[in-house]
């Protein structure tokens, strides 16, 4: 017994006490939590669960980096923290390159699955998406005959009987011309 109180005084304490823990305790009202903000730990959502461990603090998304204690927060990275039950983590988040460029071939030169035998390829690369060229003569140069000289089809096309034939080649195209030979 405290010195100098009697039965009933303490009797009178103990209810008082009690009284104003039951008020003090009643009549809050409940607001919803800020996720922002850390949580009490003393707060009913802290418990333990059914192994003996305490809710513990989360990034916001899966593809965020969960910091180790100690360490900075990474170049390139928007870092935060999310505080629960009385821990705080750090957080980092990396923003999503969007690329939708599309790899193309130079000017007259054409996109192909497979590089022709005859033709000089090069590749491009674009955000993630390559593709193969190939390129084109881009020869403008035209074959003709001689002045006075025809095109015929081939050289058994040629005139008989003293004419000239002979073949004239541009840019990969050939062609069989003939004419009256000279002299």
């Amino acid at each position: 017994m405290a010195s100098g109180m009697s039965p009933r005084s303490l009797l009178s304490s103990a209810l008082v006490l009690t009284a104003w823990a039951v008020v003090g305790c009643s009549g809050s009202s409940a607001s919803v939590p800020d996720p922002t903000q850390p949580v009490d730990p003393t707060e009913p959502t802290c418990g333990v669960d059914a192994q003996g461990r305490a809710p513990a603090p989360s990034c916001d998304a899966t593809s965020d980096l969960q910091l180790a204690r100690d360490e900075a927060c990474p170049a390139g990275a928007t870092c935060y923290s999310r505080a629960r039950c009385g821990a705080t983590i750090l957080c980092a988040t990396y923003q999503q390159v969007q690329c939708a460029a599309v790899p193309t071939c130079d000017r007259d030169d054409r996109e192909v699955a497979q590089c022709p035998a005859d033709a000089a390829c090069y590749t491009r690369a674009m955000c993630g998406a390559t593709i193969l060229c190939a390129k084109q003569d881009t020869c403008a140069a035209v074959p003709a005959c001689d002045a006075g000289d025809k095109p015929v089809p081939g050289p058994s096309d040629c005139l008989l009987d003293n004419a000239a034939c002979y073949s004239r080649a541009a840019c990969g195209v050939t062609i069989w011309c003939t004419g009256p030979r000279n002299g």
